[in-house]
């Protein structure tokens, strides 16, 4: 844990000074959110179809400008190992599977089970500059729509450049 949040805090401390983590190259990190409501009083579900990717559209932090929030997509710019990170919460009846996909193949898959539960799904591996990676809906029982904001998330960040 505290790994984690060193981690992040150097991630945060870097992105406003620019520099590059212990010089071993730029540094590449995005965060992005399902929209919140604007309404804080309601919950705003997102409903998405099976085999589709899905756009987290709220970005927090978009460092090396790899994020495309239109599309969800992640195009790594700049070649090296990196960690993925995704968290979901369903809001309906029935479960949900969600991929992590990365050029062109699963890296990992987790199973929402149950109406309004919640999972994490993490990954570090090596991808190449202009791959993309991205999370995709796999599976649908029962309409399981995600919900909003921190509730639903999806995050990358360098850990060592080639």
């Amino acid at each position: 844990m505290e790994l984690h949040l060193m981690l992040f805090l150097c991630v945060a401390v870097c992105s406003f000074t620019g520099k590059a983590v212990a010089g071993k190259g730029p540094l590449v990190y995005f965060k992005a959110l399902l929209p919140k409501n604007s309404n804080p009083a309601s919950l705003k579900s997102y409903h998405f179809g099976v085999g589709s990717i899905i756009p987290f559209s709220s970005v927090e932090a978009n460092i090396g400008r790899g994020y495309n929030p239109s599309s969800g997509v992640f195009t790594v710019p700049v070649s090296g190992y990196y960690q993925f990170r995704a968290l979901f919460q369903t809001t309906g009846a029935g479960h949900s599977d969600f991929e992590l996909v990365a050029q062109g193949s699963r890296k990992a898959l987790v199973t929402i089970p149950s109406a309004i539960d919640s999972t994490t799904m993490s990954a570090t591996f090596h991808v190449n500059k202009g791959d993309h990676v991205f999370v995709k809906k796999f599976f649908d029982y029962g309409n399981a729509p995600l919900r909003q904001g921190l509730w639903s998330q999806f995050s990358g960040y360098l850990l060592r450049k080639d």
